[in-house]
């Protein structure tokens, strides 16, 4: 008896101790959350005009995920780039097994040298924190950017609300509303107004009518059906 309950309670801290996967993907409009894409899991942003943009690729690799081309360590250039950011998923805080959560740290880097151009190697590094209360997901993601491409290091800070509805014949929908702070010297505080379309288990469409805010050049912007992501996964 005293074996079984060992192995029982082995059995339930490891369960805890494992970092919370999701089948859709792992960031809001723009904002990341605390969850990563489960091993072996794989998929593909596709997204459309705004001022906000998201990973291309998204492979997951166990207890993290790899995302490529994310948009967030080299922004607005108008130069081709390319990045690589890497997502550890992290266990359940301790004093918060009541509430569903999860939790994860990042880390981002971003170099270019260009034969008589360009030259830069950019960093970041960031923290996701996603509560699911019932039906509505709070996500708070602080994010520390060194960019050295224009000479500026900063803080962005992102807090997203979504509104997890009831399923339907046409799939499950998200309203929602997320802010990015920043002490950018050359963007503004970002907010994003929309909803996202979870289609079936392999596509997801964010749309975003409404986006407030300059973020490297983008200003107010209404568009109907509005600015769209979708994501593939495999």
């Amino acid at each position: 008896m005293n074996i079984a309950k060992i192995l029982t309670g082995m059995t339930l801290a490891a369960a805890v101790a494992v970092p919370v996967t999701a089948q859709e993907p792992t960031r809001g409009f723009m904002v990341e959350r605390g969850s990563v894409a489960a091993q072996g899991a794989a998929s593909v942003d596709l997204y459309t005009g705004g001022g906000y943009s998201g990973g291309a690729v998204r492979l997951g690799l166990g207890n993290g995920e790899l995302v490529l081309n994310s948009g967030k360590v080299v922004s607005g250039l108008g130069i081709n780039t390319s990045e690589a950011v890497f997502k550890l998923g992290l266990s359940n805080l301790n004093g918060m097994s009541e509430m569903k959560h999860s939790l994860a740290v990042y880390g981002g880097v971003s170099v270019l040298d260009v034969d008589g151009g360009a030259s830069y190697t950019n960093l970041m590094v960031g923290a996701a924190f996603t509560a699911d209360m019932n039906s509505l997901l709070l996500s708070i993601a602080p994010e520390f950017i060194i960019d050295d491409a224009n000479d500026d290091n900063y803080l962005d800070v992102g807090l997203s609300a979504h509104l997890k509805m009831a399923k339907t014949q046409y799939g499950t929908f998200q309203p929602g509303i997320e802010v990015v702070a920043t002490t950018a010297d050359n963007k503004d505080t970002l907010v994003a107004v929309g909803v996202r379309w979870e289609y079936n288990d392999r596509l997801t469409l964010d749309i975003v009518p409404l986006q407030i805010g300059n973020a490297w050049g983008q200003e107010d912007t209404i568009s109907l059906p509005g600015q769209m992501r979708l994501n593939a996964r495999f």
